[in-house]
C-alpha cells in the first residue's frame, strides 16, 4: 500500500484522513469541529503542566523557613501564628520534600512532551483548522496559567523577603539595643569621671 503523499502547505478541509494514526479519519463539519476541541484542551493542557512545573520549581527552591506558611496540613491542623513558625526538623525532611518535588516535576516533563509532539503531529497534517485551534489553545491556556504563574512567583518572592525581613528587624533590634547600652554606660562613664573632677577640683 502506496503512503499518501504529505502536503506541503495549509489549506482549508472538512475532511481529516489518517489523522495521526491510520484509519483515524473524520467527515463534515461536526468531525472537524470535534477534533478542533480536542487539539485546543490538548494545547490548554500542555501550558497548564507547564505551569504546574513552574510551581514544583518554585516549592523545589523555597526557603525551608517558610514551609509553614504554605502547608495545607500544618495551617488546618494549626492556628496561623504556629504554622508560620513551623520549620522542617531535620535535614533529611527538607531532602525528601524537595525529591517528592523533583519527581513530579519529572511526571509533568514527560507529559508535557507527550503533549507538545502529538500536537507537533497534528499541525503537521497541514489543515489550517487544526493550525487555528493550536493557536488559540496556546493563547488562551499562557492567558489564564500565564497569570496564574505570576501570582505564584510574587508569593514566593513575598516568602523569601518576608525571612530576610524578619531577621534584618531581629538584627535591628539588637544593633539598637546594644547601642543604648553602649550610651548609657557611656553616660555613666562620663558622669562618674565630672563627679571624680569636681571632688579633686574640691
Amino acid at each position: 500500500m502506496e503512503a499518501k503523499p504529505m502536503s506541503e502547505y495549509f489549506y482549508f478541509s472538512t475532511t481529516v484522513k489518517n489523522f495521526m494514526f491510520e484509519d483515524l479519519s473524520f467527515h463534515g463539519s461536526a468531525g472537524v469541529v470535534c477534533v478542533c476541541l480536542i487539539i485546543f484542551s490538548f494545547t490548554v493542557l500542555l501550558e497548564g503542566t507547564k505551569s504546574l512545573i513552574f510551581y514544583l520549581r518554585l516549592r523545589q527552591n523555597q526557603n525551608p523557613l517558610t514551609y509553614g506558611k504554605t502547608e495545607t496540613s500544618i495551617q488546618t491542623e494549626r492556628s496561623p501564628l504556629f504554622s508560620a513558625l513551623m520549620i522542617p526538623s531535620s535535614v533529611s525532611e527538607i531532602k525528601q520534600k524537595r525529591l517528592k518535588f523533583h519527581i513530579g516535576g519529572y511526571l509533568l516533563h514527560s507529559v508535557d512532551l507527550l503533549l507538545g509532539y502529538l500536537l507537533m503531529l497534528a499541525v503537521m497534517s497541514y489543515d489550517a483548522y487544526i493550525l487555528i485551534a493550536v493557536i488559540l489553545g496556546s493563547g488562551v491556556g499562557y492567558f489564564v496559567f500565564g497569570a496564574i504563574n505570576t501570582r505564584n512567583q510574587i508569593k514566593f518572592q513575598a516568602l523569601q523577603m518576608s525571612v530576610y525581613d524578619r531577621y534584618d528587624s531581629q538584627a535591628g533590634l539588637t544593633n539598637s539595643d546594644a547601642s543604648t547600652n553602649d550610651a548609657s554606660t557611656n553616660g555613666s562613664r562620663y558622669g562618674s569621671n565630672g563627679n571624680t573632677c569636681d571632688k579633686t577640683a574640691r
